[in-house]
């Protein structure tokens, strides 16, 4: 197994935080496929999106950075449903290659 990178290897380079993330799991790349329910696809834009995150990404960093892509996402980030597959999940699921994630916004009753 090769030496793994650090962020410390590149002083001089401004790494966000998925970057960094990118740079310590060797380039490795998870893709996912993102669904969006209800509203969320108006707020989008899209019924659907592709992202590739970095390795060991886990939920809470794929929706901070769907937040950072779609901002109008924001304000509801602490009372979106989150489900991988047909199973809802935690902000810290680590996410695999492949897997489908659909965010849905908070229910509303009557």
């Amino acid at each position: 197994m090769r030496d793994r990178p650090t962020v410390e290897a590149f002083p001089d380079h401004p790494i966000s935080f998925i970057d960094e993330k990118a740079v310590l799991s060797s380039y490795q790349v998870v893709q996912v496929t993102v669904h969006f329910y209800s509203y969320f696809k108006e707020l989008t834009g899209c019924p659907q999106t592709t992202e590739a995150i970095a390795a060991e990404s886990s939920i809470g960093d794929l929706h901070q950075h769907l937040i950072a892509r779609f901002p109008k996402l924001g304000p509801m980030q602490k009372s979106t449903l989150v489900a991988v597959g047909v199973e809802y999940q935690g902000r810290g699921y680590v996410l695999k290659p492949g897997d489908e994630v659909s965010l849905f916004p908070p229910v509303q009753g009557g």
